[in-house]
């Protein structure tokens, strides 16, 4: 860590965010190391007031440390229910859960980051939810989320050397589903990194980019309509006032879930790919979309031209979607004694275009 304090490195934070300026510790040779209880203490304004009250906070813009201990934001929120300023973070590592479970806040925005999860149940958040480059926080044998192959997700997530993730995961075709390597690969805890917005009200837009999540290991007495399933990307039952974005190169281990969701917007899973694992690998039962609905293929430039990829069932029973079903270049794989696509009782309100599309069902 730098060779200041911990408590000098929590003043020079305290006193650049009061004037209103971002904490950027990216240029020090080594991450310093920040303290999560005094982010926590800026949201809710209960650090000693700035000199002579020129206090001029802006929330939480923090860039390249490595924040301690939990960051806890549980029932939170500002006077008279109002929300708390936004959180920005870039380039930061956490290795302890984000804890937004029914605060109320005005944005949050990672970007570069390494954690291991959010949980954001029944939060509420005027703004935004961003979500850029983001990767598990956990490595070697202390992996602690659900089970799949090193290269489970193919070419999506971070690319190497881009916006501070040097170390990002790189594809592999030695561990590769569809490499010709002779050497036998198996399964293994991958780093846990879900994100849990279950029940959430999002005023914004839900983007998730060149991200890779890892939902919690599979339980051996899970029982499927008994038990709540363990998903990478949780947003069931949530109302979202914008569009839902899970693209650009992003992946989920362990699918996601928009069960009973109310999106305003759009919802587009472009170019990403989605593994089931306990569950489905993607879950829209009695989701309502007021837009269109993206699985497919993605060639914006300049990203590399990327399929929309599932493994496991994509659920759209009782689905409602007000505008067009796009599966173009979508690539459906069905796990065994299951379906690729289940639409039973869904309304579709303009068309389904499937041009391109693969479903496959293994023997």
């Amino acid at each position: 860590m730098d060779s200041r304090s911990d408590r000098s490195v929590d003043e020079e934070l305290i006193e650049k965010l009061t004037r209103g300026e971002p904490a950027d510790f990216s240029e020090r040779k080594e991450r310093v190391l920040v303290q999560a209880q005094v982010l926590r203490s800026l949201l809710i304004g209960s650090l000693p007031a700035a000199p002579r009250g020129h206090n001029l906070f802006r929330g939480i813009r923090l860039t390249g440390a490595v924040i301690s201990g939990s960051f806890d934001l549980e029932d939170l929120s500002g006077p008279q229910d109002s929300a708390l300023a936004p959180i920005i973070l870039r380039s930061c590592t956490l290795s302890h859960p984000i804890n937004i479970h029914n605060a109320h806040l005005s944005r949050l925005e990672l970007s570069d980051c390494r954690l291991v999860q959010i949980d954001g149940k029944n939060c509420r958040v005027d703004g935004s939810v961003v979500l850029e480059r983001i990767v598990s926080s956990e490595s070697g044998d202390q992996k602690t989320g659900a089970s799949g192959l090193d290269n489970w997700y193919g070419d999506r997530g971070p690319r190497p050397g881009e916006a501070g993730q040097d170390d990002a995961p790189a594809p592999s075709a030695s561990t590769s589903p569809s490499s010709t390597s002779r050497f036998i690969v198996s399964a293994r805890a991958q780093g846990r990194c879900c994100v849990d917005l279950g029940g959430t009200t999002i005023g914004g837009d839900v983007v998730v980019r060149q991200s890779l999540l890892v939902a919690k290991p599979e339980r051996p007495e899970f029982v499927a309509g008994e038990m709540s399933a363990h998903y990478a990307l949780n947003l069931g039952r949530s109302q979202i006032h914008g569009d839902v974005s899970f693209d650009q190169g992003s992946a989920a281990l362990g699918g996601g879930s928009l069960s009973g969701a109310r999106i305003t917007g759009n919802l587009w899973f472009s170019g990403a790919k989605l593994v089931g694992t306990e569950r489905h690998a993607l879950d829209c039962q009695l989701a309502v979309v007021d837009g269109f609905v993206g699985l497919r293929a993605t060639h914006a430039p300049p990203a590399v031209p990327l399929r929309f990829e599932s493994e496991g069932l994509i659920n759209l029973l009782q689905t409602r979607i007000r505008g067009a079903l796009d599966l173009s270049g979508a690539k459906l794989l069905a796990s065994k004694s299951d379906l690729t696509l289940q639409a039973h009782q869904s309304e579709i309100g303009l068309a389904i275009f499937i041009r391109g599309s693969n479903f496959c069902f293994p023997f």
